[in-house]
């Protein structure tokens, strides 16, 4: 969901005192019925502008009524042909619906708009994927990375297309990226340790994994199921660290 400052809260809240907080307040506590019921609320005193529409698309979105969701982006952009978070959440809901080269065109709108708007490679790239086009994903990967040099996620994403095409060299490379970028990134240090593992180098995997397990706890279940890790069901070190 797209910022709001202390200054557009300030003024939601004092044109629109009742409905604006609480239908924000339901969405952001996931009741989106409730949200939505005030949305409508404003709707019905023709008291709707940009942000509201998006977050109205949002509680739907929570609902998973994605078609709906997208005609309230659509309204949102009416008021407003420039708040590019609106056309990003109906590129993901056609997304979500698997409408993935329409979802592409919406993708290119923003590019055609604002072609250095923070989120629009990483969304479009995962898009790619989905077209089995991870040539492409990578370039729009290293893209985002481009505009957002912190961008940890996109890093370990092309990391992860080399890891699945058991290109070790290249994933580890970008693994260790998104640990420069962001040494607190738990999944780089897992993938890593099932690289390693893969290699033979067993203390450095079980280093690894310890590192993912104590910046994130749910890396050990992912640890406990996973079938890369099953070759070291006899290693004490490693079950110590499950346990």
């Amino acid at each position: 969901m797209g910022k709001i400052t202390k200054k557009l809260a300030d003024f939601l809240q004092e044109k629109f005192p009742n409905h604006v907080i609480l239908g924000d307040k339901a969405l952001a506590g996931k009741n989106y019925d409730k949200a939505i019921e005030h949305y409508q609320q404003l709707e019905s005193k023709n008291d709707l502008n940009e942000f509201i529409c998006f977050n109205w698309g949002m509680a739907l979105i929570g609902l998973k009524k994605f078609d709906e969701a997208i005609e309230k982006f659509k309204k949102s952009l009416e008021y407003n042909d420039g708040f590019f978070d609106s056309y990003l959440q109906w590129g993901l809901s056609l997304y979500k619906m698997e409408k993935y080269k329409e979802s592409e065109d919406i993708y290119k709108i923003i590019e055609e708009k604002a072609p250095d708007f923070p989120p629009l490679y990483f969304h479009w790239a995962i898009t790619k994927e989905a077209l089995k086009n991870e040539e492409e994903a990578i370039k729009l990967y290293k893209k985002s990375v481009e505009i957002n040099p912190k961008d940890a996620l996109s890093v370990n994403a092309i990391a992860k297309i080399y890891f699945n095409k058991k290109d070790f060299d290249n994933a580890m490379q970008y693994f260790q990226k998104a640990i420069e970028i962001n040494p607190k990134f738990a999944p780089a240090y897992l993938n890593i340790a099932i690289i390693q593992n893969e290699r033979g180098i067993t203390s450095s995997a079980i280093s690894q994994l310890k590192k993912a397990i104590e910046l994130d706890p749910t890396a050990k279940v992912i640890a406990q199921k996973a079938e890369e890790f099953k070759n070291l069901a006899d290693n004490k070190e490693f079950q110590d660290l499950l346990d």
